[in-house]
């Protein structure tokens, strides 16, 4: 409980109200699809028209011949199994989509009503809620920043950029934003669709244009349709005329009647056999099998034809961080007064310069790596100290035995302002050191002299200070 008037909370009597008036924190997932809509998008295609017809027009000539069904029956299950290949995959992609969009609903956080602390599902927020954040919490809805301790966040999802913002006071945060460090509360001033990512869904929630692929077999469909019309006629007219100018019939006897009937049967059974039954049945398995390819990848096709689009693409608009790259930092060179810069990859440290880059990587750090399942881990906090906890690990160090290991007997977090994190440990019984990271201008400024260790001897570094601003100046033209 807290007796602070200020985070007091809402009252539970207001709550539906609130609701009421604002709507739901829940974003409303696409219209599902029943199984009969997905069936009739699927069926829906002139292609499967024409066949379909071909197929029913086989069997009729067929039966009234005498003859066997076979190819009539044939088409019909090559048309079959296309529109059942098609159905499955999409059904089965819709029902996925369906379970992630119901996932993101059921996240927990953590509010204050009543002045007490409750524990309830993102969707149950209402405007005017208090939330409380920490490292790791994704932003539930929008609102502005009410309590901070050195509270910062990840706003990729928004701006696309991977920087870190640090929040003050009133400082406004958005729906998707991730506490990548600190503490601290915030008002929900805007939930479900009123927020900036209910907006951006609803702005790109546009109709499905026609793919490449679909416009080609709809252009193909309908020269099928009009070419065998014409031809179909052509060929009736010539066979009646034929029976009617060779063979003397008379135009009105039972022989003409049986003529014509022979004509049509004739043209009829001409265009089935210029129909291509097996195009649908070949378009559908290649989609299909493609789908299926792109969900081993972890790309969640919603449509089949959506997995030919993106063989036509000619041009991507994108965002950097977190698409085109993985929004995860790697360490990717050392530098050290004795060795200079060298490649991080396969570069491990020993002795005393080990040591201090091992409580500077993870004693000054408020990171943490979650073990993912198969050897892969992703990093909880500040992407920069991810990084740094991710080489500790390639090298063979438990960060965590470090972490307990050293005694800390003071921090400060990383602000925008001082733009450093500092971290004052105990090195021995007599000694502490001052870990410090951040932007080198600022940890530069500060300096005097340089070392390879506390043991070795210390360098001027003026001496160094040319070869240091080569190296940054490098690293930030990459």
């Amino acid at each position: 409980m807290t007796h602070d008037p200020l985070f007091h909370g809402l009252n539970s009597s207001d709550i539906e109200k609130l609701r009421q008036e604002n709507g739901s924190n829940a974003l409303p997932p696409p219209p599902v699809r029943r199984w009969y809509q997905i069936l009739g998008a699927v069926v829906n295609d002139k292609t499967i028209w024409i066949l379909s017809a071909a197929a029913a027009i086989s069997v009729a000539i067929s039966v009234i011949r005498g003859e066997n069904v076979f190819e009539g029956v044939g088409i019909l299950l090559a048309v079959c199994i296309a529109v059942g290949v098609g159905f499955a995959s999409e059904f089965r992609s819709s029902r996925a989509f369906q379970a992630l969009l119901a996932e993101s609903d059921r996240m927990k956080i953590k509010v204050v009503r009543d002045g007490k602390f409750h524990v309830i599902p993102a969707d149950e927020l209402v405007v005017g809620d208090l939330v409380l954040m920490e490292t790791g919490d994704k932003v539930p809805a929008d609102g502005a920043v009410v309590k901070t301790v050195e509270l910062s966040f990840d706003t990729s999802t928004i701006t696309g950029e991977s920087a870190s913002t640090t929040a003050e006071l009133q400082t406004p945060v958005y729906r998707g934003f991730t506490v990548l460090s600190g503490e601290g509360a915030m008002i929900v001033t805007a939930v479900g669709q009123a927020t900036e990512m209910g907006k951006i869904r609803d702005a790109l929630a546009t109709a499905p244009e026609p793919t490449p692929l679909q416009e080609r077999l709809s252009e193909l469909a309908d020269r099928i349709g009009l070419g065998g019309t014409i031809a179909a006629a052509a060929i009736f007219l010539a066979l009646f005329m034929r029976s009617v100018v060779l063979g003397g019939i008379d135009l009105i006897s039972p022989e003409c009647l049986q003529s014509v009937l022979n004509a049509f049967i004739v043209s009829v059974t001409i265009v089935v056999v210029a129909v291509p039954e097996g195009l649908p049945l070949a378009v559908t398995l290649s989609l299909a099998l493609n789908m299926r390819r792109m969900a081993r990848d972890n790309i969640l096709v919603r449509t089949l034809a959506a997995s030919e689009t993106l063989g036509s693409v000619t041009i991507i608009a994108s965002d950097k961080t977190g698409t085109l790259t993985l929004n995860r930092m790697r360490v990717s060179s050392l530098w050290t007064v004795e060795s200079g810069e060298e490649p991080a990859v396969g570069k491990c440290l020993r002795g005393q310069d080990d040591q201090l880059f091992q409580y500077l990587m993870a004693a000054n750090s408020t990171a943490h790596l979650e073990e993912k399942g198969g050897g892969r881990f992703d990093y909880i906090g500040n992407p920069t100290e991810g990084s740094l906890l991710f080489h500790l690990h390639d090298c063979g160090h438990d960060y965590i035995n470090i972490r307990d290991s050293v005694t800390v007997l003071g921090r400060r977090s990383f602000s925008s302002a001082r733009k450093m994190m500092s971290t004052q440990v105990a090195w021995d019984d007599q000694r502490s050191v001052l870990l410090v990271k951040g932007a080198p201008e600022r940890i530069l400024e500060r300096c005097v002299d340089c070392a390879s260790s506390l043991e070795a001897a210390r360098i001027p570094l003026a001496q160094t200070r040319g070869e240091l601003d080569r190296i940054l100046n490098q690293a930030a033209s990459r």
